[in-house]
Protein backbone atom coordinates (compact mmCIF):
# COMPACT_ATOMS: atom_id res chain seq x y z
CA UNK A 1 0.00 0.00 0.00
CA UNK A 2 1.82 2.86 -1.23
CA UNK A 3 -0.82 5.26 -0.81
CA UNK A 4 -0.66 6.80 2.18
CA UNK A 5 2.95 8.57 1.26
CA UNK A 6 0.74 9.96 -1.32
CA UNK A 7 -1.46 11.37 1.37
CA UNK A 8 1.60 13.01 2.91
CA UNK A 9 2.43 14.71 -0.26
CA UNK A 10 -1.45 15.96 -0.97
CA UNK A 11 -1.86 16.79 2.60
CA UNK A 12 1.19 19.26 2.47
CA UNK A 13 -0.05 20.77 -1.01
CA UNK A 14 -3.43 21.06 0.02
CA UNK A 15 -5.49 24.30 -0.52
CA UNK A 16 -9.14 24.14 -1.13
CA UNK A 17 -11.63 24.35 0.85
CA UNK A 18 -14.89 22.23 1.74
CA UNK A 19 -17.42 23.58 -0.90
CA UNK A 20 -20.97 21.42 0.41
CA UNK A 21 -22.28 23.23 3.43
CA UNK A 22 -25.06 21.05 4.82
CA UNK A 23 -27.43 22.17 7.89
CA UNK A 24 -25.25 21.78 11.11
CA UNK A 25 -25.46 18.93 12.90
CA UNK A 26 -28.51 17.78 15.31
CA UNK A 27 -26.17 17.22 18.47
CA UNK A 28 -22.98 18.24 18.78
CA UNK A 29 -20.13 19.41 21.50
CA UNK A 30 -20.27 23.12 22.97
CA UNK A 31 -17.33 25.35 21.40
CA UNK A 32 -16.38 28.48 20.60
CA UNK A 33 -17.79 28.45 17.29
CA UNK A 34 -21.72 27.52 18.82
CA UNK A 35 -20.82 30.55 21.07
CA UNK A 36 -20.08 33.00 17.95
CA UNK A 37 -22.99 31.91 16.43
CA UNK A 38 -25.39 32.13 18.94
CA UNK A 39 -24.21 35.47 19.71
CA UNK A 40 -24.75 36.71 15.92
CA UNK A 41 -28.32 34.62 15.49
CA UNK A 42 -29.74 35.83 19.20
CA UNK A 43 -32.65 38.47 19.40
CA UNK A 44 -32.35 42.19 19.88
CA UNK A 45 -33.22 43.11 23.06
CA UNK A 46 -35.06 46.32 23.79
CA UNK A 47 -33.28 48.68 25.84
CA UNK A 48 -35.26 51.92 27.22
CA UNK A 49 -33.66 54.93 25.52
CA UNK A 50 -33.02 58.23 27.19
CA UNK A 51 -35.98 60.66 27.25
CA UNK A 52 -35.59 64.20 27.80
CA UNK A 53 -39.53 64.87 29.19
CA UNK A 54 -38.44 62.48 32.34
CA UNK A 55 -36.89 64.24 35.03
CA UNK A 56 -34.07 62.39 36.88
CA UNK A 57 -34.00 62.44 40.79
CA UNK A 58 -31.44 64.45 41.55
CA UNK A 59 -30.31 62.08 43.76
CA UNK A 60 -28.80 60.03 41.35
CA UNK A 61 -27.20 62.17 39.61
CA UNK A 62 -23.44 61.51 39.93
CA UNK A 63 -21.41 64.71 40.54
CA UNK A 64 -19.04 64.87 37.51
CA UNK A 65 -15.54 63.85 37.30
CA UNK A 66 -13.15 66.28 34.92
CA UNK A 67 -10.22 63.79 35.86
CA UNK A 68 -11.81 60.49 35.24
CA UNK A 69 -12.47 60.76 31.31
CA UNK A 70 -15.11 58.18 30.05
CA UNK A 71 -14.65 54.47 28.61
CA UNK A 72 -13.31 54.52 25.40
CA UNK A 73 -15.53 52.82 22.98
CA UNK A 74 -14.87 49.17 21.65
CA UNK A 75 -12.70 48.99 18.84
CA UNK A 76 -14.77 48.74 15.60
CA UNK A 77 -15.32 44.78 14.38
CA UNK A 78 -12.48 44.16 11.84
CA UNK A 79 -12.87 42.32 8.32
CA UNK A 80 -10.25 39.36 10.47
CA UNK A 81 -13.53 39.33 13.37
CA UNK A 82 -16.22 38.87 10.84
CA UNK A 83 -14.49 36.18 8.85
CA UNK A 84 -13.15 34.02 12.28
CA UNK A 85 -17.16 34.21 13.00
CA UNK A 86 -18.47 33.10 9.60
CA UNK A 87 -15.60 30.24 9.74
CA UNK A 88 -16.97 29.33 13.14
CA UNK A 89 -20.26 28.86 12.27
CA UNK A 90 -19.58 26.52 9.43
CA UNK A 91 -17.17 24.43 10.90
CA UNK A 92 -20.13 22.51 12.30
CA UNK A 93 -21.88 22.40 9.17
CA UNK A 94 -18.11 20.95 7.47
CA UNK A 95 -18.85 18.09 9.93
CA UNK A 96 -22.06 17.13 9.18
CA UNK A 97 -21.25 17.50 5.25
CA UNK A 98 -18.00 14.81 6.09
CA UNK A 99 -20.47 12.87 8.22
CA UNK A 100 -23.09 12.47 5.77
CA UNK A 101 -20.23 12.17 2.71
CA UNK A 102 -18.88 9.28 4.43
CA UNK A 103 -22.52 7.74 4.88
CA UNK A 104 -23.45 8.18 1.27
CA UNK A 105 -20.78 6.29 0.10
CA UNK A 106 -20.01 3.53 1.84
CA UNK A 107 -19.57 0.43 -0.19
CA UNK A 108 -21.00 -3.00 -0.44
CA UNK A 109 -18.64 -5.20 1.23
CA UNK A 110 -19.98 -8.16 0.24
CA UNK A 111 -17.34 -11.03 -1.06
CA UNK A 112 -18.02 -11.02 -4.72
CA UNK A 113 -17.95 -7.00 -5.02
CA UNK A 114 -14.69 -7.09 -3.36
CA UNK A 115 -13.71 -9.52 -6.08
CA UNK A 116 -14.18 -7.07 -8.95
CA UNK A 117 -13.85 -3.13 -6.95
CA UNK A 118 -10.62 -0.92 -5.74
CA UNK A 119 -10.15 -0.49 -1.89
CA UNK A 120 -9.50 3.46 -2.92
CA UNK A 121 -11.69 5.51 -4.74
CA UNK A 122 -11.30 9.17 -5.60
CA UNK A 123 -13.92 10.08 -3.40
CA UNK A 124 -11.87 8.63 0.01
CA UNK A 125 -8.73 10.95 -1.69
CA UNK A 126 -11.02 13.88 -1.73
CA UNK A 127 -12.72 13.49 1.57
CA UNK A 128 -8.94 12.67 3.16
CA UNK A 129 -7.99 16.13 1.56
CA UNK A 130 -11.06 17.88 3.14
CA UNK A 131 -10.80 16.63 6.75
CA UNK A 132 -6.93 17.20 6.97
CA UNK A 133 -8.02 20.92 5.47
CA UNK A 134 -10.12 21.31 8.15
CA UNK A 135 -7.92 19.93 11.26
CA UNK A 136 -5.28 23.04 9.48
CA UNK A 137 -8.06 25.29 9.58
CA UNK A 138 -9.92 24.38 13.04
CA UNK A 139 -7.44 22.32 15.44
CA UNK A 140 -8.56 24.19 18.48
CA UNK A 141 -12.64 23.16 17.77
CA UNK A 142 -13.44 20.01 20.14
CA UNK A 143 -15.87 18.90 17.39
CA UNK A 144 -12.67 18.43 15.31
CA UNK A 145 -11.67 14.76 17.05
CA UNK A 146 -14.84 13.82 15.04
CA UNK A 147 -12.78 14.25 12.05
CA UNK A 148 -10.14 12.06 12.93
CA UNK A 149 -12.60 9.79 13.53
CA UNK A 150 -14.16 10.09 10.45
CA UNK A 151 -10.56 9.73 9.16
CA UNK A 152 -10.42 6.08 10.59
CA UNK A 153 -13.54 5.25 8.98
CA UNK A 154 -12.19 6.49 5.62
CA UNK A 155 -8.91 4.78 5.72
CA UNK A 156 -10.99 1.52 7.14
CA UNK A 157 -12.55 1.28 4.05
CA UNK A 158 -9.13 1.56 1.83
CA UNK A 159 -8.39 -1.21 3.65
CA UNK A 160 -5.70 1.59 5.24
CA UNK A 161 -5.67 -0.25 8.56
CA UNK A 162 -2.67 1.52 10.26
CA UNK A 163 -3.22 4.61 9.11
CA UNK A 164 -7.27 4.19 10.84
CA UNK A 165 -5.49 3.06 14.04
CA UNK A 166 -3.16 6.40 13.71
CA UNK A 167 -6.25 8.09 13.64
CA UNK A 168 -7.70 6.99 16.23
CA UNK A 169 -4.71 7.46 18.72
CA UNK A 170 -4.39 10.83 17.42
CA UNK A 171 -7.99 11.49 18.32
CA UNK A 172 -6.66 9.85 21.71
CA UNK A 173 -3.76 12.65 22.38
CA UNK A 174 -5.22 15.55 21.04
CA UNK A 175 -9.14 15.18 22.53
CA UNK A 176 -8.74 13.38 25.90
CA UNK A 177 -12.41 14.53 26.97
CA UNK A 178 -13.94 13.79 23.45
CA UNK A 179 -17.21 11.89 23.59
CA UNK A 180 -15.56 9.96 20.38
CA UNK A 181 -13.38 8.11 22.96
CA UNK A 182 -15.20 5.20 23.71
CA UNK A 183 -15.66 4.61 19.95
CA UNK A 184 -12.03 5.07 19.20
CA UNK A 185 -11.03 2.64 22.06
CA UNK A 186 -13.27 0.05 20.95
CA UNK A 187 -11.91 0.49 17.15
CA UNK A 188 -8.49 0.14 18.01
CA UNK A 189 -9.22 -3.29 19.89
CA UNK A 190 -11.33 -4.42 16.82
CA UNK A 191 -8.51 -3.67 14.77
CA UNK A 192 -5.48 -5.34 16.72
CA UNK A 193 -8.04 -8.62 17.23
CA UNK A 194 -8.15 -8.68 13.60
CA UNK A 195 -6.55 -6.47 10.65
CA UNK A 196 -3.14 -5.70 12.74
CA UNK A 197 -2.83 -8.63 14.86
CA UNK A 198 1.02 -8.49 14.42
CA UNK A 199 1.15 -5.18 15.51
CA UNK A 200 -1.33 -5.77 18.44
CA UNK A 201 1.47 -5.18 21.49
CA UNK A 202 2.87 -1.85 19.81
CA UNK A 203 -1.51 -0.43 19.51
CA UNK A 204 -1.55 -1.05 23.09
CA UNK A 205 0.88 0.31 24.04
CA UNK A 206 0.34 3.55 21.71
CA UNK A 207 -2.95 3.33 23.53
CA UNK A 208 -1.47 3.68 27.22
CA UNK A 209 0.83 6.63 25.71
CA UNK A 210 -2.07 8.55 24.19
CA UNK A 211 -4.20 8.40 27.48
CA UNK A 212 -0.68 9.52 29.41
CA UNK A 213 0.39 12.79 27.60
CA UNK A 214 -0.48 16.10 29.46
CA UNK A 215 -0.72 19.49 28.88
CA UNK A 216 -2.75 21.82 25.89
CA UNK A 217 -3.63 20.25 23.10
CA UNK A 218 -0.93 21.16 21.08
CA UNK A 219 2.09 20.01 23.68
CA UNK A 220 -0.30 17.10 24.15
CA UNK A 221 -0.14 16.38 20.34
CA UNK A 222 3.70 17.23 20.02
CA UNK A 223 4.66 15.55 23.30
CA UNK A 224 3.08 11.78 21.86
CA UNK A 225 4.46 12.39 18.12
CA UNK A 226 7.61 13.05 19.05
CA UNK A 227 7.54 9.63 21.63
CA UNK A 228 6.29 7.26 19.13
CA UNK A 229 8.26 8.64 16.35
CA UNK A 230 11.23 8.05 17.85
CA UNK A 231 10.12 4.80 19.55
CA UNK A 232 7.96 2.78 16.53
CA UNK A 233 9.81 0.89 14.26
CA UNK A 234 7.35 -0.57 12.39
CA UNK A 235 7.06 0.68 8.99
CA UNK A 236 3.45 -0.15 8.61
CA UNK A 237 2.99 2.78 10.68
CA UNK A 238 5.58 5.11 9.40
CA UNK A 239 3.21 6.55 6.34
CA UNK A 240 0.55 7.66 8.37
CA UNK A 241 2.80 8.71 11.68
CA UNK A 242 4.76 11.12 8.95
CA UNK A 243 1.51 12.49 7.82
CA UNK A 244 0.22 13.52 11.03
CA UNK A 245 3.42 14.92 11.71
CA UNK A 246 3.50 16.84 8.84
CA UNK A 247 -0.13 18.11 9.57
CA UNK A 248 0.61 19.17 13.48
CA UNK A 249 3.63 21.23 11.68
CA UNK A 250 0.92 23.16 10.00
CA UNK A 251 -2.09 23.09 12.36
CA UNK A 252 0.62 24.16 15.58
CA UNK A 253 -1.00 27.27 17.52
CA UNK A 254 1.35 27.44 20.92
CA UNK A 255 3.98 24.84 20.73
CA UNK A 256 7.78 26.33 19.90
CA UNK A 257 10.43 23.26 20.20
CA UNK A 258 9.02 21.98 16.60
CA UNK A 259 12.00 20.75 15.74
CA UNK A 260 10.89 17.42 17.75
CA UNK A 261 8.53 16.99 15.37
CA UNK A 262 10.71 17.40 12.65
CA UNK A 263 12.90 15.14 13.75
CA UNK A 264 10.12 12.35 14.86
CA UNK A 265 9.14 12.90 11.02
CA UNK A 266 12.28 11.98 9.92
CA UNK A 267 12.80 9.48 11.67
CA UNK A 268 9.74 7.51 10.77
CA UNK A 269 10.69 8.48 7.34
CA UNK A 270 13.79 6.57 7.67
CA UNK A 271 11.84 3.21 7.77
CA UNK A 272 10.37 3.86 4.38
CA UNK A 273 12.56 6.29 2.22
CA UNK A 274 15.54 7.77 2.32
CA UNK A 275 15.06 10.38 0.09
CA UNK A 276 12.54 11.89 2.92
CA UNK A 277 14.18 10.87 5.85
CA UNK A 278 17.69 13.04 4.67
CA UNK A 279 15.59 15.92 2.77
CA UNK A 280 13.92 16.06 6.83
CA UNK A 281 17.39 15.51 9.20
CA UNK A 282 19.12 18.63 6.27
CA UNK A 283 15.63 20.78 7.70
CA UNK A 284 16.49 20.16 11.04
CA UNK A 285 20.44 20.28 10.74
CA UNK A 286 19.22 24.15 9.17
CA UNK A 287 16.94 25.71 11.09
CA UNK A 288 17.47 24.66 13.97
CA UNK A 289 21.24 25.45 15.04
CA UNK A 290 20.55 25.20 18.96
CA UNK A 291 18.68 22.27 19.09
CA UNK A 292 19.55 19.15 21.23
CA UNK A 293 18.25 16.65 19.02
CA UNK A 294 21.25 18.08 16.25
CA UNK A 295 23.62 14.83 17.56
CA UNK A 296 21.02 11.90 17.09
CA UNK A 297 20.23 14.09 13.75
CA UNK A 298 23.62 13.51 12.72
CA UNK A 299 24.23 10.39 13.38
CA UNK A 300 20.93 9.20 12.03
CA UNK A 301 21.68 10.83 8.59
CA UNK A 302 24.82 9.44 8.44
CA UNK A 303 23.27 5.87 8.95
CA UNK A 304 21.03 6.85 6.33
CA UNK A 305 23.56 7.46 3.90
CA UNK A 306 25.93 4.44 5.05
CA UNK A 307 22.91 1.82 5.00
CA UNK A 308 20.25 3.15 2.96
CA UNK A 309 22.24 4.83 0.02
CA UNK A 310 25.68 3.68 0.29
CA UNK A 311 26.71 7.08 -0.13
CA UNK A 312 30.21 6.42 1.92
CA UNK A 313 31.79 9.23 1.14
CA UNK A 314 29.53 11.37 2.33
CA UNK A 315 28.05 9.12 5.38
CA UNK A 316 32.24 9.20 6.41
CA UNK A 317 31.93 12.98 6.63
CA UNK A 318 29.05 13.47 8.79
CA UNK A 319 29.93 11.11 10.93
CA UNK A 320 33.31 13.34 11.56
CA UNK A 321 31.02 16.18 12.16
CA UNK A 322 29.42 14.41 14.67
CA UNK A 323 32.01 13.33 16.24
CA UNK A 324 34.04 16.91 16.05
CA UNK A 325 31.00 18.97 16.90
CA UNK A 326 29.77 17.02 19.41
CA UNK A 327 32.38 14.34 21.08
CA UNK A 328 31.05 13.90 24.66
CA UNK A 329 27.82 12.46 23.16
CA UNK A 330 26.33 8.73 23.18
CA UNK A 331 25.63 9.69 19.37
CA UNK A 332 29.38 10.84 18.89
CA UNK A 333 30.40 7.05 20.74
CA UNK A 334 27.79 5.56 18.30
CA UNK A 335 28.95 7.19 15.70
CA UNK A 336 32.77 6.47 16.26
CA UNK A 337 31.90 2.41 16.05
CA UNK A 338 29.70 2.72 13.07
CA UNK A 339 32.60 4.67 11.01
CA UNK A 340 35.00 1.97 11.48
CA UNK A 341 32.54 -0.83 11.17
CA UNK A 342 32.06 1.11 7.95
CA UNK A 343 35.62 1.60 6.75
CA UNK A 344 35.68 -2.03 7.45
CA UNK A 345 32.67 -4.27 6.48
CA UNK A 346 31.52 -2.05 3.62
CA UNK A 347 34.46 -0.14 1.68
CA UNK A 348 37.30 -2.79 3.21
CA UNK A 349 39.54 0.19 3.65
CA UNK A 350 41.38 -1.37 6.57
CA UNK A 351 44.15 1.34 7.11
CA UNK A 352 41.21 3.41 7.77
CA UNK A 353 39.44 0.61 9.94
CA UNK A 354 42.18 0.90 12.08
CA UNK A 355 42.96 4.26 12.48
CA UNK A 356 38.71 4.44 13.75
CA UNK A 357 39.05 1.59 15.95
CA UNK A 358 42.79 3.41 17.53
CA UNK A 359 40.37 6.31 17.87
CA UNK A 360 37.96 4.51 19.88
CA UNK A 361 40.59 2.41 22.52
CA UNK A 362 42.31 6.24 22.79
CA UNK A 363 39.22 7.68 23.82
CA UNK A 364 36.46 5.44 25.82
CA UNK A 365 39.31 3.88 28.10
CA UNK A 366 37.46 0.40 29.34
CA UNK A 367 34.01 1.25 27.55
CA UNK A 368 32.37 -2.11 26.18
CA UNK A 369 33.08 -0.14 23.20
CA UNK A 370 36.86 -0.48 23.21
CA UNK A 371 36.14 -4.14 23.59
CA UNK A 372 34.76 -4.55 20.31
CA UNK A 373 36.86 -2.08 18.77
CA UNK A 374 40.00 -4.48 19.89
CA UNK A 375 38.49 -7.56 19.26
CA UNK A 376 37.86 -5.97 15.50
CA UNK A 377 41.21 -4.69 15.02
CA UNK A 378 42.97 -8.14 16.38
CA UNK A 379 40.28 -9.99 13.62
CA UNK A 380 41.65 -7.33 11.13
CA UNK A 381 45.25 -7.65 12.02
CA UNK A 382 44.89 -11.45 11.67
CA UNK A 383 42.79 -12.34 8.90
CA UNK A 384 42.71 -9.26 6.62
CA UNK A 385 46.57 -7.50 6.88
CA UNK A 386 48.57 -10.33 7.35
CA UNK A 387 49.67 -9.07 10.63
CA UNK A 388 49.31 -11.83 13.65
CA UNK A 389 51.86 -10.22 15.78
CA UNK A 390 49.55 -6.63 16.19
CA UNK A 391 46.88 -9.36 16.67
CA UNK A 392 48.41 -10.95 19.36
CA UNK A 393 49.21 -7.42 21.12
CA UNK A 394 45.38 -6.62 20.61
CA UNK A 395 44.46 -9.27 22.28
CA UNK A 396 46.71 -9.16 25.49
CA UNK A 397 45.59 -5.37 25.31
CA UNK A 398 41.68 -6.75 26.10
CA UNK A 399 43.50 -8.70 28.96
CA UNK A 400 44.95 -5.67 30.49
CA UNK A 401 42.23 -3.55 30.12
CA UNK A 402 39.07 -6.17 31.18
CA UNK A 403 38.81 -8.83 33.88
CA UNK A 404 36.72 -12.32 34.03
CA UNK A 405 36.24 -14.16 31.02
CA UNK A 406 37.09 -11.48 28.27
CA UNK A 407 40.21 -11.33 29.62
CA UNK A 408 40.61 -15.32 29.71
CA UNK A 409 39.31 -15.62 25.92
CA UNK A 410 41.65 -12.75 24.62
CA UNK A 411 44.96 -14.70 26.16
CA UNK A 412 43.68 -18.41 24.79
CA UNK A 413 42.63 -16.56 21.61
CA UNK A 414 46.95 -14.86 21.88
CA UNK A 415 48.29 -18.18 22.62
CA UNK A 416 47.04 -20.00 20.12
CA UNK A 417 47.93 -17.50 17.65
CA UNK A 418 51.51 -17.38 19.20
CA UNK A 419 51.69 -21.06 19.42
CA UNK A 420 50.10 -22.40 15.71
CA UNK A 421 50.96 -19.29 13.45
CA UNK A 422 53.69 -17.56 15.08
CA UNK A 423 55.69 -20.03 16.49
CA UNK A 424 56.90 -17.78 19.11
CA UNK A 425 57.03 -20.34 21.82
CA UNK A 426 58.51 -16.77 24.44
CA UNK A 427 56.09 -15.39 23.66
CA UNK A 428 53.30 -18.05 23.65
CA UNK A 429 54.67 -19.38 27.22
CA UNK A 430 54.52 -15.67 28.83
CA UNK A 431 50.93 -15.53 27.70
CA UNK A 432 50.50 -19.00 29.82
CA UNK A 433 51.86 -17.14 32.52
CA UNK A 434 49.60 -14.65 32.01
CA UNK A 435 46.83 -17.14 32.25
CA UNK A 436 48.16 -18.57 35.14
CA UNK A 437 47.96 -15.24 37.30
CA UNK A 438 44.38 -14.92 35.91
CA UNK A 439 42.60 -17.62 37.31
CA UNK A 440 45.13 -19.73 39.52
CA UNK A 441 44.03 -23.32 40.10
CA UNK A 442 41.08 -23.05 37.65
CA UNK A 443 41.47 -25.85 34.51
CA UNK A 444 42.74 -23.06 32.26
CA UNK A 445 45.58 -22.18 34.61
CA UNK A 446 45.98 -25.60 34.48
CA UNK A 447 46.26 -26.78 30.80
CA UNK A 448 48.65 -23.59 30.50
CA UNK A 449 51.09 -24.90 33.50
CA UNK A 450 51.49 -28.40 31.33
CA UNK A 451 51.18 -26.38 27.82
CA UNK A 452 54.54 -24.43 28.99
CA UNK A 453 56.08 -27.70 29.93
CA UNK A 454 55.19 -29.29 26.84
CA UNK A 455 56.67 -26.08 24.66
CA UNK A 456 60.37 -26.55 26.90
CA UNK A 457 60.17 -29.94 26.19
CA UNK A 458 59.06 -30.09 22.39
CA UNK A 459 59.85 -26.83 20.72
CA UNK A 460 62.72 -25.62 23.48
CA UNK A 461 64.29 -29.38 23.46
CA UNK A 462 65.30 -28.61 27.38
CA UNK A 463 64.56 -31.66 28.77
CA UNK A 464 65.51 -30.83 32.54
CA UNK A 465 63.76 -27.80 32.67
CA UNK A 466 60.29 -29.68 31.00
CA UNK A 467 60.86 -32.07 33.85
CA UNK A 468 60.84 -29.30 36.24
CA UNK A 469 57.80 -27.95 35.04
CA UNK A 470 55.92 -31.68 34.54
CA UNK A 471 56.76 -32.17 37.77
CA UNK A 472 54.96 -29.09 39.02
CA UNK A 473 51.89 -30.02 37.36
CA UNK A 474 51.91 -33.22 39.53
CA UNK A 475 52.79 -31.19 43.05
CA UNK A 476 49.97 -28.66 42.34
CA UNK A 477 47.08 -30.55 40.82
CA UNK A 478 47.96 -34.11 41.60
CA UNK A 479 44.17 -35.49 40.57
CA UNK A 480 43.91 -33.64 37.28
CA UNK A 481 44.32 -35.71 34.02
CA UNK A 482 46.82 -33.94 32.93
CA UNK A 483 49.29 -34.61 36.18
CA UNK A 484 48.94 -38.32 34.76
CA UNK A 485 49.95 -37.43 31.36
CA UNK A 486 52.91 -35.32 32.93
CA UNK A 487 54.13 -38.71 35.03
CA UNK A 488 54.29 -40.41 31.71
CA UNK A 489 56.22 -37.75 29.88
CA UNK A 490 58.65 -37.72 32.73
CA UNK A 491 58.87 -41.48 32.94
CA UNK A 492 59.34 -41.66 29.08
CA UNK A 493 62.25 -39.48 29.44
CA UNK A 494 63.54 -40.74 32.61
CA UNK A 495 63.50 -44.11 30.34
CA UNK A 496 65.24 -42.96 27.36
CA UNK A 497 68.24 -41.53 29.53
CA UNK A 498 68.92 -44.78 31.09
CA UNK A 499 68.60 -46.22 28.11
Amino acid sequence: MRYPILLVIVTLSATAAWANELPAPEKTEVSAANTDAAQVDAPAVDTPQPDSEVATPVAEVSPAKPDCPPPPPPPPETDADILNKVRGQIALQKIESFRAVVKDTSRNSGFFSSLFTTTVYPVDLDLLLNMDHFIIRHPDLPETAEVFYLKAQVHRRMEAYPAAAVDLLMLLAAYPDSVWHNEANKQLKELAADQLKKQAGTIKDLTQKARAVQGERDQRLAAYLADVGKTVNEPVFAPALIAESALFLMSNRNFLDEDVIEHALAKQAALTDDQIAIAHFNKLLLFYPDSPLRPDSLLSLANVQRKGLKQFDRAGKTYAQLIEQYPASPEAKSGHLALAKMYEEEVFNYPNALKAYDAIVAKYNDDPIVLLSLRAMAQIYQSRVSQPAKAVERHIRISETFKGKDALDALNTAEGIAVFTLRDWKTAMEINDRIIALTPGSNDAIKALFANADITDANLKDKEQAKKRYAEVITKHPDHALAKEAQKRITAMESKKAD
